[in-house]
This record gives C-alpha cells, structure tokens and sequence, in this order.
C-alpha cells in the first residue's frame, strides 16, 4: 500500500480526525464542561447548556465525516487485494465478511453510526452523551485493531492496548482542543444564535474557567500520548537506529518533532497564557496559540495517516 496515494492518506485523516473529535467531544463535556466551576460561570437555560450542545453538533458533525470515511475504507481496501481473474462481489463479500479486518471494519461503522445518533440526541437535548462516552473507547480500539499494533510480531497485547491508549489519549488532548477552541470562539462572539443563552458572567470570566478546568484533562492526555508512544516506538522500530535508517523512522521522526512543538505551545498556555487569562480576562492570546496548536494536530494526523501503513523495520 502506498503512504502517500491521495485517495487513502485523505480518507485515513479524515477517519482520524473524525475519531479525535467524537471521542474528545465526550471527554469535554465530561471532563470539562461538567467541572463545577465552569458550570457555575454557564449560563443555563430550559434548553440545556448551550456549550454542551454546541459540542453536541461538533461531535455529530464529525461522527458523519467518520461514519463516510469508515464506508469508504471498504472499497480502498478491496482495491489492494482484489483479483482481475475472479468474480468482484464473492471477493468483495469475503472480505466485508470473513476476515478479521472486515469484522472490525463491521463494528467502526456501527460504532460511527452509532455516536452520530447519540451526537444528534444530545444536541437536540436529549439524553445521549452517556452512550457517546461508551462508545468512545470501542471506536478508538478500531484503529488500533487495524493497524500495526495488532500485526506486532512480540507482545501483541502490549501492541494494541498501548495503541488504544494512545488513540484514547490523543483525542482526549487533540480532540478537546478542538472543542475548547471553538468554545472560546462561541463565548467571545456572545453565541451564534438568538436562541441560545446568554452569558451570565462576562465572556473573560467565562473563558478563564473552561481554559483552568481544560488544563488538567491536557496534561493528564499529553502524558498518556507520551508513554504510550514510547512504548509503541519500542515494540515497532527494535532499534533506536531505524529512527534514521528507515521510512517508518523518518516519518516517525517528523510526527515527534510536531508533537513536541505542540508540547511546548501548550506549555505556554499552561504556565503563561492561563495565567494571563485568569488576571486580565482578554481571550485574544491564547486563542491565537489554542489556534495554532490544533493547526498543528492537524499536520500531526496528516503524518499518523502516512505512518500507519509505512512498513516497519525490516520489513519495507
């Protein structure tokens, strides 16, 4: 399969950031969103939160991006394996069907379709981000049950669930910034929509409390990120010389050092911008820096789009 042919690499980036964003929509609403302190500077009408459903529409948004590159999987798989000399359909069916990838591709689209009904319930006010917050490891397990985890020729076990952490915690970290940044974009329009709840509180006061409740989910995310990579690094490279002896360590060089990037901008939001927030109440800093760290998770799924089908080590 070849990393870079145009047709898989977007359907890959979509279907990741579609995961990203319906798992940390989950992770905001519960993590961040339901913090006591963020509640208290929300306003709150019979309608529900407005940043809850906001979210909401996000998540659904993403879940039916995720739920098109989920279907699309099918035929650009079977375009790598088919055979001219036999019948397309039973080929086709086998695989959908009888294999182990076709059973996990099964249970991504269900478990895509799914959060998009959960997404849609809970923005209509509905009861439905308690089965979006199931679903979110399941669906994150998916990538990592058709991928190089479960292809590791030692520890196998250790492969996938160390994968499905880092999925988990990457969209925890990614996903959320996602949604913290179009929250800060919301409170500092006042809302989109007439309908929608006014602030109670300024819109300084308001931003400072979701940004301080976002920082611990962050940097606990950013933690699992780093020690499920390393980790994965270990079972995947078998030598710290393939980082530059090979394709796969190359490309994994170019996603550390955006990651790392991205590290060191939310360090600047954390110890400075925060801060800043919390004292000034001006949003406009550290909307600039949210903005470019998810620019640049952006180009971090870009680079996991072409590392997760570049052959490992020794075997290119």
């Amino acid at each position: 399969m070849n990393p870079l042919a145009p047709a898989g690499l977007v359907d890959r980036w979509a279907l990741f950031a579609a995961v990203l964003v319906v798992v940390g929509a989950a992770a905001f609403r519960f993590l961040v969103l339901r913090r006591a302190s963020v509640r208290q500077a929300t306003a709150v009408s019979g309608r529900g939160d407005a940043l809850e459903i906001h979210t909401a529409r996000l998540a659904t948004m993403g879940a039916c991006l995720g739920l098109l590159a989920s279907v699309s999987r099918l035929p650009l798989q079977f375009s790598e394996l088919y055979d001219n000399a036999s019948p397309i359909f039973p080929q086709l069916t086998a695989l959908g069907l009888h294999t182990e990838w076709g059973l996990v591709w099964g249970c991504q689209v269900l478990l895509m379709f799914s959060a998009a009904l959960a997404y849609t319930a809970a923005a209509r006010g509905r009861r439905g981000w308690l089965l979006a917050a199931l679903i979110a490891v399941p669906l994150a397990a998916t990538l990592s049950l058709s991928g190089h985890a479960l292809g590791s020729e030692r520890l196998t076990v250790l492969a996938v669930a160390s994968d499905i952490v880092h999925v988990v915690g990457a969209s925890a970290w990614l996903g959320s910034m996602i949604l913290l940044l179009r929250s800060l974009m919301l409170v500092h329009k006042g809302f989109s929509r007439e309908s929608d709840p006014p602030a109670s509180v300024s819109p300084g006061i308001l931003a400072a409390a979701i940004v301080v409740a976002y920082s611990p989910l962050a940097l606990t995310s950013a933690s699992l990120v780093l020690l499920s990579g390393i980790v994965a690094s270990w079972l995947h490279l078998g030598s710290l010389a393939a980082l530059w002896q090979s394709r796969y360590g190359l490309t994994l060089v170019v996603k550390l050092v955006a990651v790392g990037v991205m590290t060191a901008t939310g360090a600047v939001n954390w110890r400075k911008l925060g801060p800043a927030l919390v004292k000034s109440g001006e949003t406009a800093p550290i909307h600039r820096s949210i903005r470019l760290e998810v620019i640049l998770g952006v180009m971090v799924l870009l680079v996991t789009a072409v590392l997760v089908v570049t052959p490992e080590p020794g075997s290119e």
